[in-house]
């Protein structure tokens, strides 16, 4: 009887988790729980209730719980990576994930949980997200001409909001002047200033199909012009950023 009147308790928090009554969702649910302790999907719905009011730790705690009662159902692992996802626990959640996907390998909600996971570490990680860039960016002498462009002032909220926009703005050499400024680097001196790069040489150095030729002396590399120069500077940079930020360029 006791689980007959869990499972309507049940049903009625699904009613108001889709009214938007979240809180009242709570109650019902914790209301069932009290009847049927061992019902994993309860705490897996209070879990996905407690996140849409961002009590993450909570969320959490009953994710955890899900898991515990049914190690093999996989929306227990998804509840979890999402609350420690939210928690900013990246590692933990990417784990969570992964454990989730040995028991489901096709399951798409933990491969799109996996997926977001990552996207949010690394948005997490974006400079210019943070609350101060635009003001530092104004205070720099390097970029405060920059600021006053509001064609400019519109692609760096779009990289804020998406670290993977500013794959869109590597030809604009303001953008990379103002990740430097961001990260406290000079991405012009860092870039390669010599042919000594092994950077560069791995470049400028392809494997030769035909048998050499013997020669008195061999000609000295000409030296580049300014032009080739700021060419390896810019792919330099470009691997940087994609190294540091994952995008594509």
């Amino acid at each position: 009887m006791s689980k007959e009147k869990a499972e309507e308790l049940k049903n009625q928090g699904n009613t108001s988790m889709k009214a938007g009554k979240t809180e009242e969702a709570i109650t019902l649910y914790s209301e069932a729980i009290d009847l049927d302790p061992d019902n994993h999907v309860l705490y897996s719905n209070r879990s996905a209730a407690y996140a849409n009011l961002k009590k993450y730790q909570e969320a959490l705690e009953d994710a955890e719980k899900t898991i515990q009662l049914k190690p093999d159902w996989p929306k227990g692992y998804s509840r979890k990576g999402a609350a420690l996802t939210y928690l900013k626990k990246f590692a933990d959640a990417e784990e969570t994930y992964h454990e989730g996907l040995k028991l489901d390998p096709n399951n798409d909600q933990l491969k799109k949980g996996l997926e977001d996971s990552q996207n949010k570490k690394m948005d997490d990680l974006n400079p210019f997200q943070a609350k101060d860039a635009f003001e530092r960016l104004k205070n720099n002498s390097k970029t405060a001409p920059f600021m006053s462009d509001a064609s400019f002032i519109t692609g760096l909220e779009d990289i804020a909001t998406n670290h993977q926009s500013l794959s869109k703005y590597l030809s604009d050499q303001r953008y990379i002047t103002a990740l430097g400024v961001l990260l406290g680097v000079d991405l012009q001196t860092a870039a390669p200033q010599s042919n000594g790069d092994p950077m560069v040489q791995k470049e400028q150095t392809r494997p030769s199909t035909s048998k050499p030729k013997p020669e008195p002396e061999p000609e000295k590399p000409k030296p580049d012009t300014e032009e080739d120069q700021k060419k390896k500077e810019v792919r330099f940079i470009k691997r940087l950023i994609i190294a540091v930020f994952h995008v594509t360029a």
